[in-house]
């Protein structure tokens, strides 16, 4: 496999600052229900982890500063993916030196852990180096990192984490809401089919639920008419 990570993205769109503020608002509007607001649901720091985009940078991102994306013209791509993977590994170095358990990162160990030589590894992270997917994927299992997370522009990587929250963290913040008042242990609920409902799709059930709980307490409550 002989594809370069530029070449696998050269026919995507990705994501601008504006696809970033209508994921933002839909943020905003699942947030608001709950009670929280936009810095209660995303945490630059968490960001980060998940992105492997530097904090600062996320920052700038959820303020409005124009994602960092691939020229079209193939060789200065070549040159962006390049420095792309280059900032993504010296972060992941940085992570894996800080933690607390572990030898730290090794040149030699990773080498050895992908199949390739250290001259390679070195010239990648030094940004010498074209990055082949098959050595980005091979670094990402090595490493246990989310596939696709060495070669994914800034945007798209943040629009992935998005959306994420939109389809997933907020819905469960939602749902578990409305489970503590329908009395957490009384829902029961099956599924038929090959795959289980999005979480997204079952926040109306619960909301449904939960507003008949409520006028249960509501009815209970009404003084009794003589």
């Amino acid at each position: 496999m002989t594809e370069s990570a530029h070449e696998a993205t050269a026919a995507g769109h990705e994501a601008t600052a504006a696809d970033i503020a209508q994921l933002l608002a839909e943020v905003d509007a699942g947030a608001w229900p709950l009670g929280k607001t936009r810095d209660d649901v995303l945490e630059a720091k968490t960001i980060s982890m998940h992105t492997f985009i530097r904090e600062s940078r996320v920052c700038e991102l959820l303020d409005g500063a124009d994602p960092e994306v691939p020229p079209h013209a193939k060789k200065p791509r070549e040159e962006f993916f390049k420095s792309l993977v280059k900032q993504r590994l010296e972060l992941v170095k940085e992570r894996i030196n800080e933690a607390p358990t572990g030898d730290g990162f090794s040149l030699r160990r990773v080498a050895e852990g992908v199949d390739l030589s250290h001259p390679t590894i070195d010239h990648l992270l030094k940004g010498k180096h074209s990055p082949r997917l098959d050595y980005a994927y091979a670094l990402e299992r090595h490493l246990r990192l989310p596939r696709g997370i060495l070669s994914t522009p800034e945007g798209d990587a943040l629009a992935a984490y998005l959306r994420k929250v939109i389809t997933e963290a907020l819905p469960a913040l939602s749902i578990m809401a409305d489970i503590e008042e329908i009395g957490g242990g009384k829902v029961s609920l099956r599924h038929t089919g090959d795959e289980a409902p999005a979480l997204r799709d079952l926040v109306p059930v619960f909301k449904f639920l939960a507003a008949r709980e409520r006028a249960k307490r509501a009815q209970r409550e009404q003084p009794e008419q003589s």
